[in-house]
């Protein structure tokens, strides 16, 4: 299933609205089209009059893109099929290649997402024209279409771009986008500090409608932001190969701030895409030539042969703007000390420039023509908020917090795409003023009021079977225009009921808003010790208990998975470790342990979870015989079970007790009636 069904109430207004009727391939479909996680075709928000005929549209499922643009196979495009929260959700930006994420967190009243307040012009400057998207294959018709339009650069961004009032030529601009870009709150920022900068992304490339997923490049899916399915699922990419601009490996790169850690050349990547990419140029890969290999689809996927890798249509143009903003930012001789290499300035040049290991540094980067055909697509909201979070939110990556700060910088082609011409493309030899070219900021309708979709900004995606499911679990936003938002709680889901327990066949969640739809994926685990907060699988002498195995009666400080507990057993010894059982307790029916009592050290906290739901014990006896489990939560019997031999002496069971209501305190699990050596395979604790 491709992404190329999005925000299904936002697109064919917008086609009107700039003027423009919608295509064949662009007819609406009903609002009851449910928004996935899943990106493809992005499009421009309405503005606030235009909302509730927005929510009643499609967007077209093409991104104004012929085939022949791409050597990727049309016939692998994005199917119709309802999406998977699996996969990207759509910008409602604009209609071209889409593939970051609304940026900050918002707060549990009203914040703003990374777009900073000050990006905006003032009330009474923003222009009419704001309803015009310009196409990005048009520029010089673009120009011709605003002759008496006037943008003042003071007005946009917080005057970053107030000193630029115009330019004779390409060398003058450029000089002169260095200047601002390099200097004032420029701050270069670590890769890989004392914590790995992975938030940088995860924050520039949240996914529009879910903030709990990642948009990468190079894939029609979404992952989740969680320390797990980093470097697994996705990793960073640069866009200006770290080897081709530095003269070094990646990892011998970003030992100096600056180059190859400049986060306006890093983007979340698909893992097999970025190490399919190595370190080739960009460009059309051929069809005809040698190790021609395609993955995915024309919109999201990616192709390469020996020599080139080109990206989905979706990516190319964020991915071409970054190249370019690279040229422009680091055009000086810099020594890199910790590599003892004589960087020189960073280039776009027609020919390939293969990286040889070895072989002097190019600083280059090859096929410039077919990036300045990608750079002049449109900038989609996903593009917008990427530039604006690496150029004000702020990683966490330091043991010191006083470190941790934002780049501080702007891409000026993510909010002047005009100036690619200008700077590299068939203007360089024109002079220039930047309030004749339309800032982003209008074409994207940030300044609209009113709201511009719904997101889920936090959810509970795995429950156990019968588990009761309660609207509260999920928290739901509204987006403005300019990414500020507001706690929303005026909608509905299908797929569980409030109050009810989840079904066990449950796999996703629709949360309907008045704009649009979002689906999210659900596990429903029938082993609730897979999916617990806590969750430890015992051993024997040499593990969990190696050199108390004798201390019968003594209670014992054991940690176990980072949980400190307080472990004690009538008699008997601890046997070795079974697979399939987990510890034995008890060496043979002669010398049985009677009973076993696990209690934790203090009130249970694990993971900044404190509020206990339910604790569970797998387990079985030796032989035909049972055990009784009794679990307590703060000094209180919450339930009692009792584990009989399941007839497989490899099969255990899993009892456990829940409670109504989550609640702080100690867990306490006591096992009696032990009066022959018993199996204990695992505790797990469920908390929030």
């Amino acid at each position: 299933m491709k992404k190329n069904l999005l925000l299904s109430c936002l697109a064919a207004l917008t086609l009107f609205a700039c003027g423009t009727a919608p295509t064949a391939s662009s007819s609406a479909a009903s609002s009851s089209e449910a928004v996935s996680s899943q990106r493809e075709s992005s499009f421009m928000p309405p503005s606030s009059s235009q909302t509730e005929q927005t929510s009643k549209e499609q967007p077209s499922s093409s991104k104004g893109t012929s085939e022949t643009e791409s050597s990727i196979p049309s016939s692998e495009t994005p199917s119709s099929e309802p999406p998977s929260s699996s996969e990207k959700s759509s910008d409602p930006a604009s209609s071209e290649a889409s593939s970051e994420t609304p940026s900050s967190e918002p707060s549990s009243s009203e914040s703003s997402s990374t777009p900073s307040s000050s990006s905006a012009p003032s009330s009474s400057e923003t222009s009419s024209e704001s309803s015009e998207a310009p196409s990005s294959s048009s520029s010089q018709s673009q120009s011709s279409s605003k002759e008496d339009t006037s943008f003042d650069p003071s007005e946009y961004y917080g005057g970053y771009y107030s000193s630029l009032v115009s330019w004779t030529d390409s060398e003058d601009l450029i000089s002169q986008l260095h200047d601002i870009i390099s200097g004032g709150t420029y701050t270069p920022i670590t890769y890989a500090g004392t914590i790995t900068n992975w938030a940088s992304n995860a924050e520039a490339e949240k996914d529009l409608f879910d903030h709990y997923m990642i948009d990468p490049v190079y894939t029609g899916s979404l992952v989740a932001n969680t320390t797990l399915t980093q470097q697994v699922k996705w990793q960073r990419e640069h866009a200006f190969c770290a080897s081709l601009m530095t003269g070094s490996t990646t990892g011998n790169a970003v030992k100096m701030l600056g180059r190859a850690t400049d986060f306006h050349n890093l983007f979340a990547s698909d893992a097999s895409g970025n190490s399919s990419r190595k370190n080739k140029n960009f460009g059309v890969a051929d069809k005809n030539a040698s190790g021609y290999t395609v993955v995915g689809d024309l919109m999201t996927g990616y192709s390469y042969d020996d020599v080139v890798f080109e990206p989905g249509n979706a990516d190319k143009g964020k991915l071409a703007r970054a190249i370019f903003y690279m040229c422009t930012m680091y055009n000086e001789v810099v020594e890199d000390t910790a590599n003892n290499v004589t960087m020189q300035p960073l280039k776009v040049v027609e020919e390939n420039v293969p990286y040889v290991a070895g072989d002097d540094c190019a600083f280059a980067i090859g096929h410039k023509s077919e990036l300045l055909e990608w750079a002049r697509r449109d900038v989609d909201l996903l593009e917008y908020q990427h530039n604006e979070s690496v150029y004000s939110y702020a990683p966490a990556v330091h043991s010191d917090p006083t470190k941790d700060v934002a780049q501080g910088n702007r891409n000026p082609f993510v909010d002047y795409p005009e100036l690619i011409d200008y700077a590299y493309g068939d203007k360089t030899d024109q002079p220039g003023s930047l309030s004749a070219l339309t800032p982003s900021y209008e074409t994207l309708h940030i300044g609209d009021e009113g709201v511009a979709y719904y997101a889920v900004e936090s959810a509970k995606r795995q429950y156990d079977d019968d588990e009761i499911f309660h609207l509260s679990d999920i928290s739901v936003v509204a987006v403005n225009h300019d990414f500020t938002s507001s706690a929303f709680t005026s909608f509905t889901v299908t797929g569980a009921v409030d109050g009810q327990p989840i079904s066990s066949d449950t796999t996703k969640i629709t949360v309907k808003t008045p704009i649009n739809d979002i689906v999210y994926d659900v596990t429903v685990a029938t082993d609730p010790i897979v999916s617990a907060t806590y969750s430890h699988q015992l051993t024997g002498k040499t593990g969990d208990f190696s050199g108390i195995a004798e201390n019968a009666g003594v209670q014992n400080a054991l940690t176990l998975d980072g949980l400190n507990w307080n472990v004690w057993w009538k008699q008997g010894a601890v046997s070795s470790t079974y697979a399939a059982l987990g510890a034995k307790f008890g060496a043979n029916a002669s010398s049985p342990v009677d009973s076993i009592t696990f209690e934790t050290a203090s009130a249970f906290s694990y993971k900044s979870k404190t509020k206990v739901s339910a604790i569970y014990l797998s387990g079985a006896p030796s032989s035909s015989q049972s055990f009784t489990v009794t679990f307590y939560l703060d000094g209180t019997q919450i339930g009692q079970e009792t584990i009989t031999y399941p007839g497989d002496a490899k099969t255990v069971v899993t009892v456990g007790a829940k409670v109504a209501t989550a609640k702080a305190g100690k867990v306490k699990i006591a096992i009696t009636g032990a009066n022959k050596p018993i199996y204990i395979k695992a505790i797990a604790i469920h908390a929030e």
